[in-house]
């Protein structure tokens, strides 16, 4: 039996990503998240979210003067 959810919802996403459910929605639009629907509900694959972050540049915020 599998314990976790093989595909999750915009909410989990964003709890999980730490963003607004608009953010995760703009982040679809755009085509960062690979996505599918059930109906009128948006669902991500939980390996699809990993794959993504894993492959995203890490931005901190900090500038270097060089």
């Amino acid at each position: 039996m599998q314990t976790e959810t093989a595909t999750l919802t915009v909410q989990e996403v964003a709890s999980y990503l730490r963003v607004s459910r608009q953010t995760v929605y703009t982040l679809i639009r755009e085509g960062k998240i690979p996505h599918f629907k059930i109906g009128n509900k948006v669902r991500i694959k939980r390996t699809d979210l990993i794959t993504m972050t894993n492959t995203q540049p890490q931005t901190t915020g900090e500038t270097t003067n060089g």
